[in-house]
């Protein structure tokens, strides 16, 4: 099914809201059927093995669980996907270069094409960074703006 709307909600009218009046109504028996079912118990139903992981780890996944999530509220999810997700104008990287720029407008300094190897930690306190060249930088804050399972695996130790 396509979706009623993907308008972002503060440009639609009266005409675009009434338009998913069709699409809503008939899923409203279906939200009060599952209003206290769980993500888990809905994956419980399945009787292949890897699907009943792969729709339980959607949400309640290993390292990072959520239990007792509401099925309802996935729903949400869903809908940010089809009509909230998109594309910054530009593109994402119009988005990165322009925080590059304040940031140096800023006093900021960048290094590009330096990769870090670990990171600078006194008092569970990130304070600067190591790169594979042997140098260090201090920094007032590091933001990490990379893969999060190199961060939290390989850097951080799971820490």
């Amino acid at each position: 099914m396509n979706a009623a709307s993907l308008k972002p909600e503060e440009m639609q009218n009266i005409f675009d809201k009434i338009k998913i009046l069709p699409v809503i109504l008939p899923v409203i028996p279906k939200f009060m059927k599952y209003k206290s079912a769980t993500i888990q118990d809905f994956a419980a139903r399945f009787k292949n093995p890897f699907l009943r992981k792969a729709v339980r780890y959607f949400i309640d996944a290993p390292g990072w669980p959520m239990p007792k999530f509401p099925l309802p509220i996935l729903t949400g999810f869903m809908r940010c996907g089809l009509t909230d997700a998109g594309v910054p104008l530009g593109g994402s990287q119009k988005v990165v270069l322009h925080i590059a720029k304040m940031f140096k407008k800023n006093g900021g300094k960048i290094r590009y094409e330096s990769r870090v190897s670990n990171l600078i930690i006194e008092n569970n306190t990130v304070n600067g960074v190591l790169l594979e060249d042997g140098t260090e930088h201090s920094a007032d804050l590091v933001i990490w703006a990379a893969n999060g399972h190199t961060l939290i695996f390989d850097l951080l130790k799971k820490k």
